[in-house]
């Protein structure tokens, strides 16, 4: 089928992105030389390379996109690029926990966190079909080559990190302070 709105050059498409962004603190004084803060942050970013004049052609509908086909030198591509419609999701969830200590004179800092990512990235090239001509007479002729991928268009990603850390900053004279800590 043709799209109601081709354009001469190919077809466009939108590229579109949304961040949302969530975060809390809470932090304690246990006493003067003892304080602790825990932190949880949550972020969800999308960039989509889709729609644009074939409107219904999305990272979640790739079934709905129109095949690239190119006619030769001289000749525009009709269509979307085969490598669109594309993009990314991503989503980290990160929890903090770090404590801070006071002795005579050391500085003792120590905490961990812990990450994880959720981030699906959508990108099947030539799913929707790459139809190559070397010149008009040939595309009239039907002969040409074709490329087509098979497969899922969603690649997951999934990651879980977590890192601890322990710092001492000791004043050993009052110009020199000599920092120790593994991480």
């Amino acid at each position: 089928t043709i799209p109601d709105n081709p354009t001469a050059a190919g077809g466009t498409y939108n590229v579109s992105d949304i961040t949302h962004s969530i975060g809390a603190d809470w932090a304690r004084d246990f006493s003067s030389r003892w304080v602790n803060a825990l932190r949880y942050s949550f972020q969800q970013s999308k960039i989509a390379f889709e729609g644009g004049d074939f409107p219904n052609c999305t990272i979640t509908s790739t079934q709905n996109c129109p095949s690239s086909v190119a006619l030769g030198t001289g000749f525009t591509t009709l269509g979307l690029s085969g490598s669109f419609p594309q993009g990314r999701i991503v989503k980290v969830g990160q929890v903090q926990d770090n404590a801070t200590w006071s002795l005579g004179s050391h500085n003792i800092t120590f905490g961990g966190e812990f990450d994880y990512q959720n981030s699906p990235n959508v990108f099947l090239p030539n799913a929707a079909g790459a139809f190559s001509f070397s010149s008009f007479s040939n595309f009239l002729q039907g002969i040409g080559s074709v490329n087509l991928t098979q497969g899922t268009t969603t690649v997951p990603f999934k990651e879980k990190d977590a890192a601890v850390y322990f710092q001492d900053d000791w004043k050993v004279t009052p110009e020199f302070t000599a920092n120790i800590g593994l991480r």
